[in-house]
């Protein structure tokens, strides 16, 4: 029985990191593998909503999780776990209930990161007419214009 559950422990955590292939890694930096893998964990909208709540409300489970995000407690399990498996998420286990909040040291990696990657791009000789986002990328497009005559 314990034997069973480790390897599904294990194929459910070999599963979640190995977009790339596992013989490509080794090519790479530890710290470059380890930013991966928090960017890969970030690039989900309902981990996104999951962190934003977290920011929000501070110590919450799953159950209050739920009730705002509006996903089922299962789905919210899953990207809770990649989250806390890359250590985006700590967790504390009261009776019960585990309670999550954003690992402040993760961030700070992630910041860090996309800082130093920014200044280079920024100081750098490249054209900065194409580092420029495109406006409005999120507004909300307006309606068509009813004409009343």
């Amino acid at each position: 029985m314990v034997k069973s559950k480790l390897l599904n422990y294990l194929r459910v955590n070999l599963l979640l990191f190995t977009t790339m292939g596992s013989t490509k890694k080794h090519i790479h930096t530890d710290e470059y593998n380890e930013l991966a893998d928090l960017f890969k964990a970030l690039g989900h909208p309902a981990r996104l909503a999951i962190i934003d709540n977290l920011i929000e409300q501070k110590d919450i489970n799953c159950k209050s999780l739920q009730s705002s995000i509006q996903l089922a407690q299962s789905t919210i399990s899953k990207h809770i776990k990649v989250l806390h498996t890359v250590g985006i998420l700590s967790v504390r286990v009261e009776a019960n209930s585990a309670f999550y909040e954003v690992c402040n040291i993760a961030v700070k990696r992630i910041e860090c990161y996309v800082n130093d990657l920014c200044s280079r791009i920024f100081d750098s000789d490249l054209d900065r007419s194409c580092l420029y986002v495109k406006p409005n990328i999120w507004a909300i497009k307006p309606t068509k214009k009813l004409d009343n005559s």
